[in-house]
């Protein structure tokens, strides 16, 4: 696939094997990190397990691989519910969001999650679930622009991350590239 002239392939394996790597693909899942933002957002777990799972993601992998993080997908959706239910509601979607494609990796948007669908989709069970796009205006306008501003930001996309230590319940970090520094 690498050697069709003309072409820009990104390789996304759907799982979360670090050898897939070695094999060719740029991407993989981020399922241990999805796992570290719904202890600590439902089940009082400290911040510093989310910190190790995305540790733990980013240990011995390639230079310039990535993991790609979500707050819904698929799997989940379909299974555990929207990032409104399984965040408790629209601040606490939002806030898992930022956590998930500010602190490292790719993020993914699934289905309607950008104006907080509130319906499961029923990916497996087939069916045709309609999408209001007109429905919270506002969380359209903050991921426009959590995304438009990852976009602008090296140091988000690949800069380093420092985790400021502090409080068991807050997390604050720094990601830097160069002479730009996000806090």
């Amino acid at each position: 696939l690498r050697n069709i002239p003309n072409r820009d392939i990104i390789m996304f394996a759907e799982a979360e094997d670090k050898n897939l790597f070695s094999a060719g693909f740029n991407l993989t899942f981020g399922w241990r990190f999805y796992t570290g933002v719904k202890e600590v957002m439902n089940n009082n777990q400290p911040v510093s397990a989310l910190v190790s799972a995305h540790t733990e993601e980013y240990n011995n992998i390639p230079a310039g691989a990535q993991i790609l993080r979500w707050t819904s997908n698929h799997d989940n959706n379909a299974t555990d519910g929207t990032p409104l239910d399984i965040f408790k509601g629209k601040q606490g979607s939002m806030a898992a969001f930022v956590l998930s494609s500010y602190m490292g990796g790719v993020p993914l948007l699934y289905n309607g999650q950008e104006v907080g669908c509130p319906q499961q989709l029923s990916f497996f069970k087939g069916g045709n679930t309609k999408i209001d796009w007109s429905i919270n205006p506002d969380m359209k306008a903050e991921y426009k622009r959590l995304l438009k501003f990852r976009k602008s930001s090296d140091a988000i996309r690949n800069g380093s991350l420092e985790v400021l230590n502090g409080s068991p319940d807050v997390l604050a970090f720094i990601r830097s590239s160069g002479p730009e520094k996000i806090y």
